[in-house]
């Protein structure tokens, strides 16, 4: 009767913690994507915010380039003027 009893300790021992090991691998995992996706969705804003302020900095360059091209002929039809 006693080493009944010890057997179905042990199995259910053996159950818990394979439950127990189990629930740790699956918390494990779940973790682990879900982190993975936060750092593809960070890389893929980041990506965003880059392209957006490449853009930005195009826009102004052309723009102080057409200003400074603006000025350089402005300049020039002054200095053609005779007075």
């Amino acid at each position: 009767m006693k080493s009944q009893k010890k057997n179905s300790f042990k199995i259910r021992g053996a159950k818990v913690f394979f439950v127990i090991c189990f629930v740790a691998i699956a918390l494990i995992m779940i973790f682990a994507v879900q982190s993975n996706v936060d750092h593809s969705m960070r890389t893929h804003q980041m990506q965003m915010v880059d392209m957006v302020t490449n853009r930005i900095a195009e826009n102004m360059n052309s723009f102080f380039q057409a200003q400074w091209g603006n000025l350089e002929f402005v300049e020039k039809n002054l200095r053609s003027q005779t007075y």
